[in-house]
Protein backbone atom coordinates (compact mmCIF):
# COMPACT_ATOMS: atom_id res chain seq x y z
CA UNK A 1 0.00 0.00 0.00
CA UNK A 2 3.04 2.55 0.92
CA UNK A 3 4.83 1.93 -3.00
CA UNK A 4 1.38 2.08 -4.60
CA UNK A 5 1.22 5.92 -2.81
CA UNK A 6 2.06 8.98 -4.94
CA UNK A 7 0.76 12.16 -3.75
CA UNK A 8 -0.75 14.82 -6.09
CA UNK A 9 2.16 16.89 -7.67
CA UNK A 10 0.67 20.09 -6.39
CA UNK A 11 1.22 18.88 -3.09
CA UNK A 12 4.59 17.45 -3.87
CA UNK A 13 5.88 20.59 -5.44
CA UNK A 14 5.21 22.97 -2.23
CA UNK A 15 5.87 20.29 0.43
CA UNK A 16 8.07 18.21 1.93
CA UNK A 17 7.46 14.88 3.52
CA UNK A 18 7.20 15.36 7.47
CA UNK A 19 6.44 11.46 8.03
CA UNK A 20 4.82 8.41 6.63
CA UNK A 21 1.52 6.61 8.14
CA UNK A 22 -0.07 3.78 7.63
CA UNK A 23 -3.21 5.47 7.04
CA UNK A 24 -2.52 8.88 5.79
CA UNK A 25 1.23 10.71 4.22
CA UNK A 26 2.20 14.04 6.74
CA UNK A 27 3.38 16.91 4.88
CA UNK A 28 5.00 20.09 6.09
CA UNK A 29 3.49 22.79 3.47
CA UNK A 30 6.37 25.62 1.97
CA UNK A 31 4.94 28.48 3.85
CA UNK A 32 7.27 31.01 5.31
CA UNK A 33 3.79 32.22 7.41
CA UNK A 34 2.55 29.39 8.77
CA UNK A 35 3.80 25.96 9.23
CA UNK A 36 1.14 24.00 7.83
CA UNK A 37 0.88 20.37 8.41
CA UNK A 38 -1.00 18.41 6.05
CA UNK A 39 -2.51 14.90 6.22
CA UNK A 40 -2.95 13.04 2.93
CA UNK A 41 -5.36 9.99 3.13
CA UNK A 42 -4.06 6.90 1.48
CA UNK A 43 -7.61 6.13 0.84
CA UNK A 44 -9.02 6.70 -2.79
CA UNK A 45 -12.25 8.07 -3.25
CA UNK A 46 -12.64 10.46 -0.38
CA UNK A 47 -14.85 13.22 -1.14
CA UNK A 48 -15.44 16.43 0.86
CA UNK A 49 -19.25 15.52 0.16
CA UNK A 50 -18.97 12.48 2.34
CA UNK A 51 -16.79 14.21 4.99
CA UNK A 52 -19.33 16.95 4.85
CA UNK A 53 -22.48 14.82 5.80
CA UNK A 54 -20.49 13.16 8.60
CA UNK A 55 -19.60 16.09 10.08
CA UNK A 56 -23.54 17.54 9.60
CA UNK A 57 -24.79 14.11 11.02
CA UNK A 58 -22.03 14.68 14.31
CA UNK A 59 -23.36 17.74 14.60
CA UNK A 60 -27.11 16.59 14.90
CA UNK A 61 -26.23 14.01 17.21
CA UNK A 62 -24.47 16.67 19.37
CA UNK A 63 -27.84 19.78 18.97
CA UNK A 64 -29.82 15.99 19.90
CA UNK A 65 -27.53 15.29 23.06
CA UNK A 66 -27.61 19.10 24.41
CA UNK A 67 -31.28 18.96 23.74
CA UNK A 68 -31.68 16.26 26.07
CA UNK A 69 -28.99 17.36 28.51
CA UNK A 70 -31.40 20.75 28.62
CA UNK A 71 -34.91 18.86 29.18
CA UNK A 72 -33.06 15.94 32.04
CA UNK A 73 -31.42 19.10 33.59
CA UNK A 74 -35.13 20.44 34.41
CA UNK A 75 -36.35 17.40 35.95
CA UNK A 76 -33.00 17.19 38.13
CA UNK A 77 -33.30 20.80 38.93
CA UNK A 78 -37.36 19.77 39.94
CA UNK A 79 -36.36 16.68 42.05
CA UNK A 80 -33.02 18.43 44.10
CA UNK A 81 -35.93 21.65 44.32
CA UNK A 82 -38.51 19.01 46.21
CA UNK A 83 -36.10 16.95 47.94
CA UNK A 84 -35.00 20.56 49.70
CA UNK A 85 -38.06 21.59 50.41
CA UNK A 86 -39.22 18.38 51.78
CA UNK A 87 -36.23 17.91 53.67
CA UNK A 88 -37.08 21.98 55.74
CA UNK A 89 -40.68 20.69 55.81
CA UNK A 90 -39.14 17.83 57.96
CA UNK A 91 -37.16 19.74 59.85
CA UNK A 92 -39.30 22.53 60.93
CA UNK A 93 -42.28 19.91 61.30
CA UNK A 94 -39.68 17.99 63.78
CA UNK A 95 -38.66 21.13 65.85
CA UNK A 96 -41.61 22.26 66.60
Amino acid sequence: MTAAFKADPAFESGSVVACDWPLCQVRLQDDARYPWLILIPRRTGLHVESHLRQSLADLRLALLQIGLGLTFLADSAWRMGDAILRTFWRVARCRS
